[in-house]
């Protein structure tokens, strides 16, 4: 499989396969540093619903597009492209081909 990196900035890549599928690779700080700035938005206004939270709250440059789990973000409908967590020893993987 041909895979396409793209370098964001340090903390986050993007692969792109051979049949156009986006992967965002994004370090666990990051996304800790995301649930807790979700958590802030969310308890200031308890009336927020989280949906409206999800789609508007900006990240820097960006959206946090999609909820953010441990370990992983779960995948928005609205996006098109994929966009799954890997931790270090599977981008690793990915990065060699295998």
């Amino acid at each position: 499989m041909e895979l396409t990196l793209a370098i964001e900035d340090l903390s986050h890549l993007e692969i792109k396969d051979s049949q156009g599928i986006v992967y965002s690779i994004i370090k666990k700080s990051v996304i800790e540093d995301w649930k807790n700035e979700l958590k802030k938005v969310v308890s200031k206004d308890r009336f927020i619903n989280q949906s409206r939270v999800r789609k508007e709250y900006h990240w820097g440059q960006g959206k946090i597009n999609r909820f953010i789990e441990e370990g992983k973000l779960t995948e928005n409908r609205e996006i098109s492209d994929k966009a799954v967590y890997y931790d270090r020893k599977e981008i690793e993987k990915i990065l060699e081909g295998n």
